[in-house]
């Protein structure tokens, strides 16, 4: 899968729980315990690289392990938050231990207000992050890459738990990164239509949650938004394992398929 002058590392593709977890025999979590299975997931997160600069979407709690898939990274430029849930920012801190190895000594962060004030709550405001508050619609330059944020629904409380989706673009490819959704917005699926990719929470299988879609749902929106390419993340252990997975869903869309920690798009 090809997405020109931008170049997606999916770091994590995995829920709150990463695969395999103890106390779960499900396929996916037992065919995850062989090595070098692809149903093995870390927390959601991804990571862009696009004109000389370095950006991480989401700070997960796996995001040391996480960092392990990236190679001659000397830098990050920026980091942007989906929201204040722990598999989006639970590794705020342990980001402090690769800044270091990198010889940085902060950081920016871009997330919602609500969000900056949960994390400064959290972790007793970090003082090596230099926290930009951000609205749905505003336009963040990285040098030549651009990032929007746009209202998606994730969760029942969206006063303490805003979150938002990124639309993630250069001069030639665009890019939108949904990866906790239950709901998106009409406004939010008209800025997404016609992307060069998107990626897309499908948390769960068949079961029906009021926080994450489904197989079923994800490919509705597919169908809404009619991307050139669809790649499923979040994916839980009520899914089956990752080879099974992926020829299901080319089964019923070929243009979507099921992402894996590691994959890379370039």
């Amino acid at each position: 899968m090809d997405v020109k002058g931008i170049k997606v590392t999916f770091l994590g593709t995995g829920p709150a729980g990463r695969i395999p977890r103890k106390q779960c025999f499900t396929p996916a979590c037992e065919d995850a315990r062989n090595m070098g299975s692809k149903s093995r997931r870390t927390q959601s997160s991804i990571f862009i690289e696009c004109g000389g600069r370095n950006v991480l979407f989401d700070v997960t709690e796996d995001i040391w392990e996480q960092w392990g898939l990236l190679r001659d990274i000397n830098r990050i430029d920026a980091v942007f938050i989906t929201h204040a849930h722990k598999d989006a920012m639970g590794g705020i801190l342990r980001l402090k231990n690769i800044l270091k190895r990198l010889g940085q000594e902060c950081i920016f962060v871009f997330a919602e207000s609500e969000t900056i004030a949960r994390i400064k709550k959290i972790f007793r405001d970090p003082d090596f992050i230099n926290f930009q508050p951000i609205k749905p619609g505003i336009r963040i330059f990285v040098n030549s890459l651009i990032v929007e944020g746009i209202r998606v629904e994730h969760t029942t409380n969206k006063k303490e738990f805003p979150t938002l989706g990124y639309i993630i673009q250069n001069h030639e490819k665009r890019v939108v990164y949904i990866s906790d959704v239950k709901k998106v917005p009409k406004g939010s699926l008209v800025k997404m239509k016609n992307a060069d990719a998107l990626i897309l929470d499908s948390a769960m299988y068949k079961k029906q949650t009021p926080w994450h879609m489904n197989l079923k749902e994800a490919l509705a929106l597919v169908d809404k938004v009619k991307p050139k390419q669809a790649l499923l993340t979040q994916i839980g252990v009520e899914w089956p394992p990752h080879k099974e997975a992926i020829r299901i869903v080319q089964n019923k869309n070929t243009k979507v398929s099921v992402a894996y920690d590691g994959l890379v798009l370039f």
